[in-house]
């Protein structure tokens, strides 16, 4: 004869069993996000338009540091000239295809022909698009004249919009798979003193991107980045500011699967300074 025993834990045992519980499931989330794939660049093409300076040259080092080819695009030729050198440095293959183009992204036709030709080399659209150019005109609401207003929306919006649109229509009429990053600014989502004329270009690339979200059909994926400030780009650059910006935007791409929606509001990478010193360093003296 045989009996069956039902065990139930006692009303002392429940909190050490929930506890070991909440662990093991915290082990697993850890080893998940420890072990969830990294982004292979090696042998894409990455398209940076703004890559001759700041944020696009940094990023364009660390595409070609990760084995990939890189098309970078600014309307300055001497400062293209000056950028390739320091890209080719972190090559890593001879196979390699670095590349740069003159062209002003504010004018549409031009940006679609610059984009046209880097894709010649390869036949098809880039697998990553970046839009990194841009520029500000710091100054008070008042103090500056409307052109000075729209003249930053083309360095910033403008620039962002030409970039992409020409990359968006190849990706949809190849049926390819590939990545927009728009890069907009902790300014998409606040105002602050002395940037008028900046903040709603920012505002504006950030609008763009849930409308992207549409490209989610055609086997594309769309994200925003939000870089906060830092003291300056000559300065920065060479530190490890270089490392943490790639690695941020490496970390939208990666959240991407959840396409044109990626919210970095807890994820920008670490100043090289003090916000304190950097406002006092940035702002103009009125």
């Amino acid at each position: 004869m045989s009996s069956a025993y039902t065990w139930i834990p006692s009303s002392n045992a429940i909190p050490y069993i929930t506890a070991t519980f909440a662990l093991l499931v915290s082990i697993v989330a850890l080893m998940s996000f420890l072990w969830r794939r990294r982004i292979d660049f090696s042998g894409k093409h990455c398209y940076i338009g703004g890559g001759s300076e700041g944020l696009g040259l940094a990023l364009a080092c660390l595409l070609v540091e990760r084995g990939a080819h890189v098309s970078i695009v600014s309307r300055s030729k001497a400062k293209l000239d000056a950028a390739i050198p320091r890209i080719e440095t972190h090559r890593q293959s001879p196979s390699q295809h670095i590349a740069s183009y003159a062209c002003d992204l504010t004018l549409a036709d031009d940006a679609a022909a610059a984009l046209n030709l880097a894709c010649g080399t390869f036949g098809s659209a880039p697998d990553f698009v970046f839009a990194c150019a841009g520029g500000a005109v710091p100054g008070l609401f008042a103090d500056l004249d409307a052109e000075r207003h729209w003249q930053c929306l083309q360095w910033n919006f403008k620039t962002a919009l030409c970039t992409i649109h020409e990359a968006t229509r190849r990706m949809q009429q190849e049926g390819r798979p590939g990545q927009i990053v728009l890069t907009a600014s902790i300014l998409a989502m606040m105002g602050f003193a002395g940037y008028s004329s900046y903040t709603p270009s920012k505002y504006a690339i950030r609008g763009t991107t849930p409308a992207l979200l549409f490209a989610r059909f055609h086997r594309r994926r769309s994200c925003v980045v939000d870089p906060s400030c830092v003291q300056d780009w000559r300065r920065a650059f060479g530190t490890n500011f270089r490392f943490m910006a790639f690695q941020y935007i490496c970390s939208c791409l990666q959240r991407s699967c959840h396409p044109a929606l990626s919210r970095s509001r807890n994820s920008n990478p670490p100043s090289p300074a003090s916000s304190r010193d950097l406002t006092r360093a940035r702002l103009p003296r009125w």
